[in-house]
């Protein structure tokens, strides 16, 4: 060296490139703790969307080839593309009534629950597959092109079958099921949120079954989820609630024969979505943040109905009006439909709301 100085000089830089070392180790760090679950070390949901994306394209700018070269071909070359491998397969799977292990044991056991159906579900992984814990209950597993060959069916039913033995929590033998969904990429798909979509909507049907169930997105789920986003749309119009008409079932006096009361059912028939059933409808309420509004202009003309056509039947009449176990749930319930019946001015001991059995089952899935 010349000169103190220059060893100084030297010293200075060595400090400042090792300080942007570890400052760019410290953001490398951080950015891959914003990228993975807390609880089971996997990929969270916003490092999920971006390996999804990152497998649709790949599969769609090799799938354009093919289909440039004849590959959509006839009927029976499409299913042996689908049976070899060629495809982006995602599957949702959402663990069945994990909030009752919570409840029950409590969230750390809820925790060591989670890890461990993650740990099944890692171990059943091949080659490329990417796993992914997306929510609270809820995992998400790609498997890309030409890993293995091995259909959309036979994926989901493996998946569920990882599930079958019962898991030990905080010293319990716990058995837990799981709702899956499948979708399929064949280079066609637009993004990977279409993608998710589709296996969205595959999963909501296997919970309808009641859980425990494999469902594989195909032409007749995605005309029932066309018809849900029609009926959400028509939702959420202005006016939409004239769309809902009530009828009245009556109860009869066995002994007697007297009419003693009425249950109100509300039926949907709108131009854009023809009629409805009132479980479909009252999902996709649900759904949509409208079960509120809608399940209380049900509830003000059910009752205001009574009142002015049925309470002078006879004097021990009474109302019933089906509610949503989500409406239920919601903030200042017993409030808000308590002021209904204050504005409409009928009797209380004439009206009665009545919570289904499968209501609340569907709740807590």
């Amino acid at each position: 060296f010349r000169s103190w100085v220059d060893l100084d000089v030297l010293l200075t830089i060595s400090e400042n490139v090792a300080a942007a070392i570890a400052r760019h180790e410290a953001e490398d760090r951080l950015r891959l703790a914003e990228q993975r679950d807390a609880v089971t070390g996997l990929p969270n949901r916003p490092a999920f969307a971006e390996l999804l994306q990152e497998a649709v394209d790949a599969m769609r700018d090799g799938q354009q080839i093919d289909l440039r070269a004849g590959g959509a071909g006839p009927d029976g070359e499409e299913r042996r593309r689908i049976e070899t491998g060629s495809r982006v397969m995602l599957a949702l799977i959402d663990v069945d009534r994990f909030s009752e292990i919570n409840n029950a044991l409590g969230f750390a056991a809820g925790d060591e629950a989670i890890r461990a159906i993650a740990s099944r579900f890692a171990a059943s992984t091949r080659g490329h597959d990417r796993l992914a814990r997306i929510g609270s209950d809820e995992f998400a597993l790609i498997v890309t092109a030409g890993d293995h060959q091995e259909t959309p069916v036979h994926l989901g039913t493996r998946l569920r079958k990882v599930l079958a033995d019962p898991i030990e929590v905080s010293g319990h033998l716990v058995r837990v099921s799981a709702s899956i969904g499948v979708a399929v990429d064949l280079g066609l798909t637009s993004s990977g949120a279409e993608l998710m979509n589709e296996a969205e909507a595959a999963q909501r049907e296997a919970k309808e079954l009641g859980g425990d169930a494999v469902v594989v997105f195909d032409d007749e789920v995605g005309e029932r989820m066309a018809r849900r986003h029609r009926l959400a749309e028509a939702l959420q119009e202005v006016g939409a609630f004239e769309h809902v008409s009530l009828l009245y079932q009556p109860a009869v006096d066995l002994l007697t024969g007297r009419i003693v009361g009425a249950e109100a059912l509300a039926r949907w028939d709108a131009p854009s979505t023809g009629p409805v059933m009132p479980d479909q409808f009252i999902a996709v309420a649900e759904a949509i943040g409208a079960i509120g509004p809608l399940s209380e202009d049900i509830i003000r003309r059910a009752l205001s109905t009574a009142r002015d056509r049925f309470l002078p039947l006879a004097a021990d009449f009474r109302i019933a009006v089906n509610l949503s176990a989500a409406h239920v749930a919601e903030p200042n319930f017993v409030d808000r439909v308590d002021a209904i019946i204050e504005a409409v001015g009928i009797d209380r001991a004439r009206v009665c709301f009545e919570i289904t059995e499968s209501e609340i089952g569907r709740a807590h899935v």
